[in-house]
């Protein structure tokens, strides 16, 4: 069973640059907002919720998928350019995807296997590679 996880790289808007990753079973919420959403963006464009991104049992088979869900933001939520999500409506992103929001954010998705869990899986996904150093010692 391969466990997908889950990388956002902001490629436009105030955290440009960022890369944020979460592991297999993560809720993520965007907001313009700090209370109610783990990646706050301060964007006049995106509403206090804007769209919330889950882990989900794969559709077909084991494993997860991710899926975003449009919160009923004010200015939507756009994939790969066009298509503007309905509200309240689970879209299951796929690797590649771009995402806008607001009036200058975008990121992209990469979806990116990460075996079947387990200590090498995990050491992968931590945010500050030193601090798996500083625990050899």
């Amino acid at each position: 069973m391969e466990l997908l996880s889950l990388k956002l790289h902001i490629t436009k808007g105030p955290r440009e640059g960022e890369t944020l990753e979460y592991p297999p079973g993560s809720t993520v919420r965007i907001g313009r907002v700090v209370r109610g959403n783990n990646l706050p963006i301060k964007d006049a464009g995106i509403s206090s919720k804007h769209l919330s991104i889950e882990s989900r049992p794969a559709p077909a088979g084991p494993g997860n998928a991710w899926a975003l869900t449009d919160l009923g933001s004010s200015n939507g939520t756009f994939v790969n350019e066009s298509t503007r999500l309905a509200p309240d409506a689970p879209y299951v992103l796929r690797d590649g995807d771009h995402v806008k929001i607001g009036e200058y954010t975008a990121f992209l998705v990469r979806i990116e296997g990460c075996g079947g869990g387990g200590r090498d899986a995990e050491s992968r996904l931590r945010r500050n590679p030193r601090r798996r150093a500083n625990e050899k010692n």
